[in-house]
């Protein structure tokens, strides 16, 4: 047992379960009030670099939101579009959300809710719909927490129909204007790039069944997560195709290890081979 796994298991040993599930609220709240500390200092620092609008900056092909954003990734250690990302919520925060804002300092609100918030508002443009807004979002704050996500957009898209229902128009338009396409000149040979808008509901079902027939391989099997999620989307496009099995496991090798439970996606047998119901090739080396 390491030094740090014995200071936390001793940090427990004085507390029921009432005290434990006060320190998970307790530690929830101080989560959100430190993520709002922090996004109020990126915002204060997207507001010091922001260009005046006749400012030569404006024009460059990297300009003062991009070199913010460097900055704010270097300083997170994370990547240039996560860092954009939550510039972009703190700017909300600090500028259309105050109250929001207020509460999330206060760790009433979660991230996840406020990041939700910051992107479903986006589109409202009116200064007075804006404060509107913001008070009725903070007014009913303590619902959010609960819902799912599909929940939540749902709960604001009805609030800016109420008050801005073109915000939701435009909503909708992003919706009309989903596509997908597959391929573009520079694939490496033999794979081809997929790319695209779908609905959030498809998103969702997408990512469910893939995680069903990726979840349905041997426990063997060489491939990344990211190889399998790439063949579950080949298996959904073959529906029809007849089952496909595993490559054959060498013969110096014992035969692949069996799931306790056998899912209805795979069934392997002593043999070493397996037949996937699902169509998801397994390959086991």
């Amino acid at each position: 047992m390491s030094v740090a796994s014995g200071m936390i298991e001793r940090m427990f040993e004085d507390l029921d379960d009432q005290a434990l599930v006060a320190g998970i609220e307790v530690e929830s709240r101080a989560e959100s009030a430190a993520a709002a500390r922090r996004l109020a200092f990126i915002a204060e620092l997207a507001s010091r670099r922001a260009a005046p609008s006749e400012d030569a900056v404006v024009s460059w092909a990297c300009d003062d939101w991009d070199a913010t954003a460097a900055e704010v990734g270097a300083a997170m250690n994370i990547g240039h579009r996560a860092a954009s990302k939550e510039m972009r919520i703190a700017e909300a925060l600090r500028e259309r959300l105050p109250r929001v804002a207020a509460l999330f300092a206060r760790g009433a609100v979660s991230t996840r809710v406020v990041e939700t918030l910051t992107w479903r508002t986006q589109l409202v443009t009116d200064a007075r719909v804006w404060a509107v807004v913001d008070a009725e979002l903070a007014s009913r704050v303590h619902e959010f927490g609960p819902m799912s996500v599909v929940a939540l957009e749902r709960s604001v898209d009805s609030l800016l129909e109420k008050y801005d229902p073109a915000a939701v128009r435009r909503t909708r338009q992003a919706a009309r204007d989903r596509d997908v396409r597959f391929g573009k000149p520079d694939d490496e040979t033999g794979t081809a790039s997929i790319y695209g808008r779908v609905l959030v509901t498809d998103r969702e079902a997408y990512l469910k069944r893939i995680a069903q027939l990726v979840a349905g391989v041997c426990v063997d099997d060489p491939r990344t997560a990211g190889q399998r999620r790439s063949d579950a989307m080949g298996v959904m496009a073959s529906v029809g195709i007849g089952w496909r099995a595993c490559a054959p496991v060498p013969t110096a090798r014992p035969p692949g290890r069996i799931r306790e439970r056998p899912t209805p996606w795979c069934t392997c047998s002593p043999s070493g081979r397996c037949s996937m119901r699902s169509r998801i090739l397994c390959q086991r080396r």
